[in-house]
């Protein structure tokens, strides 16, 4: 009985010895798993809800290294909208972005190959991100650019842990804090992550307060808060169907 106790006392000071995992661990893990990748396929199902309204658009994605890519996105809506972006690895297709002056409908085409020069997968990807219409924090994650990973892990202001939970009957940590449009921002609302032990992103989540302008100027801003929420399904170093990378 002695020994039982002895035993059991030291599990119990073992138990308080081991270190806790902290937010930022886990998010830097996560950020190592997708950065790593040679190839992914993957779906994004983007969620935008305020008041009793909601909008959403779907992404489906894959990539391999070094420069087969495609993007393509749907939105539900009245009428349908779609965007694509595809490189077969010797030319990228994309949509015009709506900061040109083009036809919307008309689509541009770039060689991957300039002067001796090939472009990867995040170079593709970076050179139509603002034709797409959901540039997302799990996009960019997936990509996985430095520039891009950097800019995001700069409006996470703070990281905590929050938790356990499950999502599609999947163990994740939940980790989230204060969440701002920049580093040099106001924080202006909060982030959730729902994260696998492996580092995958099941869930993303941001809460954010904005303002809208009032016709009358003598009349204050309104305050809206906005959930965006983004279900994600990332199959890293999966085997891709290269039948996806045929150009439009």
């Amino acid at each position: 009985m002695l020994l039982t106790i002895v035993a059991s006392l030291a599990l119990i000071q073992v138990q308080e010895a081991a270190p806790q995992v902290t937010a930022g661990q886990i998010i830097s893990k996560m950020l190592v798993h997708y950065a790593s990748a040679n190839s992914e396929v993957g779906r994004i199902k983007y969620t935008v809800a305020t008041g009793n309204e909601s909008i959403s658009v779907d992404t489906d994605f894959a990539f391999e290294k070094p420069s087969l890519v495609r993007i393509h996105q749907f939105m539900n809506s009245n009428p349908p909208q779609e965007w694509l972006t595809v490189s077969n690895g010797t030319l990228f297709s994309y949509n015009v972005p709506p900061n040109l002056t083009a036809n919307p409908n008309t689509r541009l085409i770039e060689k991957v190959t300039v002067d001796g020069n090939t472009m990867s997968c995040r170079e593709i990807y970076s050179a139509s991100t603002l034709s797409l219409k959901d540039r997302s924090m799990p996009l960019d994650l997936a990509f996985g650019r430095s520039t891009d990973l950097k800019f995001r892990r700069q409006q996470w202001a703070t990281d905590v842990l929050l938790g356990k939970d499950q999502v599609r009957d999947l163990p994740v940590d939940v980790v989230g804090g204060d969440w701002r449009d920049m580093a040099t921002a106001p924080v202006s609302g909060t982030y959730k992550m729902w994260i696998t032990e492996a580092g995958d992103l099941l869930r993303y989540q941001e809460t954010v307060s904005i303002g809208i302008p009032n016709k009358d100027p003598r009349i204050p801003m309104m305050t809206q808060v906005l959930t965006s929420t983004w279900d994600v399904d990332i199959k890293v170093n999966a085997t891709t169907d290269k039948s996806m990378f045929i150009l439009p």
